[in-house]
């Protein structure tokens, strides 16, 4: 301090004329020797707590990145054109492209087919960045889910919020991606179990139930299967023991259910192509690719 006193004190000389300055007196002196070190002071507060708040916006920053870099959810920023601008370590796996391919898209590229959780095409304003932006507000556990050429999909769940200026506009879009698949893949897998006890459980019971006819049981397996397996198609039937034939006794043409007198009974001596493995192999077997199945 003293240093900078003594530099200070001679430039005041010269402004005040040197003459005047030393016939001032040390009662003049000593006002302006406080004064200068008021003003010294007064500046080394302003950089300190310049340097204050340089160190908190600092070590904020390096919080909010740690916490973006680490977060378990996928952390999208976007432009208000909808144009991925930054996206964490964790959008790579659940995007499933690199961090710079991800900065190349908008948040509708055509890479990403976007749909509901039951596979139907969800229209641009139905998608979190277009809600956000035209609410004007924040959104919260939007499901959708993302689906690649090769036929991948990921289910997810969606939060939203809008970043503004000082005058309030919208300048940029944060959203926060988590990848919900392996939680509904296990609800769907659930529910499938409970779905398949419940319809063994009453085709049971019909079994057991007085003078039911063959065709009904028939008719109620088949209407089960179909509702099951989401089949247009389909037939239900008996091997036949004293030939080991295959007795339809009701099937699924067109989507009309048909069984009994509506059909023509068909016997079938010889078993072909994934039905017929399945009857020799006594086998289930669901597929939707038949050309790769045996």
């Amino acid at each position: 301090l003293l240093p900078l006193v003594a530099q200070l004190l001679p430039v005041d000389a010269l402004r005040l004329g040197v003459h005047d300055y030393v016939s001032k007196g040390v009662g003049n002196y000593l006002e302006q020797l406080v004064g200068v070190i008021e003003r010294v002071l007064a500046e080394h507060r302003l950089v300190t707590e310049h340097k204050r708040m340089q160190d908190e916006l600092r070590q904020e920053r390096d919080l909010l990145s740690n916490i973006m870099q680490t977060s378990v959810a996928a952390i999208v920023l976007l432009d208000v054109e909808g144009r991925i601008v930054f996206a964490n370590d964790r959008a790579e796996h659940v995007l499933g492209v690199t961090k710079c391919e991800a900065e190349k898209r908008h948040y509708n590229s055509p890479e990403w087919r976007s749909t509901d959780y039951d596979g139907h095409p969800l229209p641009d304003e139905a998608l979190p960045f277009r809600r956000v932006l035209d609410a004007e507000n924040s959104i919260s556990d939007v499901p959708m889910a993302i689906e690649w050429p090769n036929g991948n999909r990921k289910y997810l769940l969606v939060n939203g919020s809008p970043l503004r200026d000082n005058d309030g506009a919208i300048t940029r879009i944060v959203c926060q991606v988590i990848d919900v698949t392996e939680r509904v893949l296990a609800q769907r897998d659930l529910a499938w179990k409970a779905d398949v006890d419940e319809a063994i459980a009453h085709i049971s019971s019909e079994l057991l139930a007085e003078r039911v006819s063959l065709e009904d049981i028939s008719m109620h397996v088949l209407s089960h299967a179909r509702r099951l397996t989401r089949s247009l198609y389909g037939f239900a039937g008996y091997i036949e023991p004293g030939t080991g034939h295959l007795v339809t006794t009701s099937l699924v043409i067109d989507g009309q259910e048909q069984s009994g007198a509506q059909i023509a009974m068909q016997r079938f001596e010889v078993f072909s192509g994934l039905w017929g493995w399945v009857l020799t192999h006594r086998q289930p077997l669901l597929t939707n690719t038949a050309s790769d199945d045996p």
